[in-house]
């Protein structure tokens, strides 16, 4: 994928942005997948569901990235 397609401009230098840094002090992340349970009594269709949302982890410790209105806490 060029820089385009990821919504860049062209001739963006990706490395003169800064690494986003977990508080152990790693910038190396995983993404894993964390299951939430819907009721039956909200879901549309009157059955139980699992939901699958993507996370972000530190692959250092583990701790899931916290964003809040898109600043890392």
């Amino acid at each position: 994928m060029d820089q385009e397609q990821a919504g860049m401009p062209a001739g963006f230098n990706m490395e003169s942005l800064p690494i986003v840094k977990c508080k152990c002090g790693s910038g190396l992340w995983d993404q894993a997948t964390q299951l939430r349970r819907m009721s039956a009594i909200i879901s549309k269709d009157g059955k139980e569901k699992l939901i699958a949302l993507p996370v972000v982890v530190c692959k250092e410790c583990g701790k899931e990235l916290e964003v809040d209105g898109g600043v890392v806490k």
